[in-house]
């Protein structure tokens, strides 16, 4: 009896680690969930499909300690939630953020959910631990929250990046963010710029506070270091002639996108 079910196809399916991927492929979330908690090998396979892409950073996080919500604000983009980890940080709990992060290829961080200074604080105080403990495999981030933020989730690797600059920041903040995208993400294949309308100056074309602080300089030097740049994206006002000259002694560009400016997205 014993020889005969382990003769059945099912049976030889359950122990063949590639078909069980493609079932746990065309699975649901909650399914991957449920098979993760089978068997250890079973676990392997179906955390790197439920991790591969993360919706928002608040479910990473968690991962590290449960999140509070200690303020709400109204704002012109609806209702904003401050989160905070509601306890410490341990070790052991940096050891179970590794388990789950290591199989993250895309991270989005929704602009609705702002992170209080002490998250940050958490990521950036033990550099040690969390330069360990980072997304090793991360390739593709989406960023729309804390501007100047989204570095402590580059990893060199990063090939696609979506960055809103918030409406909220100053212009030396966005030129500050701008700058540091070829330093964080030398391997940068497809770049999103969210711009918004009042960094544009009528007289200067773009915003331009100090030599330093230029939006159009601070758009052109990062467009110089992206060497694998193949796609930029951006509102139309924003390529101005200086910047398509710079766009076209980029060798492996393909295409470049104008958006219209964002209402808050």
């Amino acid at each position: 009896m014993a020889s005969s079910v382990k003769a059945l196809p099912s049976t030889r399916v359950l122990g063949n680690a590639e078909l069980l991927g493609h079932i746990f492929l065309a699975s649901t979330l909650h399914a991957n969930t449920v098979h993760a908690r089978v068997c250890k090998a079973r676990f392997e396979l179906a955390i790197e499909i439920v991790w591969r892409e993360v919706p928002d950073l608040i479910c990473l996080l968690q991962l590290l300690s449960p999140l509070s919500v200690v303020d709400e604000v109204d704002s012109d983009e609806g209702l904003v939630k401050f989160y905070t980890f509601r306890g410490e940080v341990e070790e052991n709990d940096w050891e179970r953020w590794d388990i789950y992060a290591k199989h993250i290829r895309k991270l989005v961080a929704q602009h609705e959910h702002a992170l209080d200074d002490d998250i940050f604080q958490v990521l950036l105080l033990p550099s040690d631990i969390f330069c360990q403990n980072t997304l090793s495999n991360l390739t593709c981030l989406e960023w729309y929250t804390r501007t100047n933020s989204y570095p402590i989730f580059c990893n060199g690797k990063l090939t696609r990046l979506t960055l809103r600059l918030d409406p909220l920041c100053s212009l030396e903040c966005v030129c500050e963010a701008i700058s540091m995208i070829p330093r964080v993400n030398p391997l940068l294949e497809s770049l999103t710029l969210r711009l918004g309308e009042q960094w544009t100056d009528p007289g200067t074309e773009l915003g331009h506070c100090s030599d330093k602080h230029n939006l159009e300089k601070n758009i052109l030097e990062p467009l110089a270091g992206l060497k694998a740049l193949t796609q930029l994206s951006m509102p139309a006002r924003f390529f101005t002639p200086k910047i398509t000259r710079q766009l076209a002694k980029l060798g492996r560009l393909t295409t470049s996108k104008s958006l219209p400016i964002p209402d808050g997205n």
